[in-house]
């Protein structure tokens, strides 16, 4: 099943040129199968405010760390 975004109301502005640190979260359950689930975000892209405060709130276990 597929979540519908809701239809975009243009405000008839031009978004600024901002460069967006893509939010990458990785699921990974104990037998090591992993989601990457797509996160809402602005038309633009940037993380909405609810993800953010969201990915914020939650506490982090890192397990690897790639570079």
């Amino acid at each position: 099943m597929t979540a519908r975004r809701p239809s975009l109301v243009h405000s008839g502005k031009i978004a600024g040129a901002i460069f967006v640190i893509p939010v990458l979260l990785a699921l990974t359950d104990t037998s090591g199968n992993t989601l990457l689930p797509a996160l809402p975000g602005t038309v633009c892209r940037a993380p909405l405010p609810e993800v953010r405060s969201a990915l914020d709130g939650l506490a982090w276990v890192e397990i690897d760390r790639q570079q």
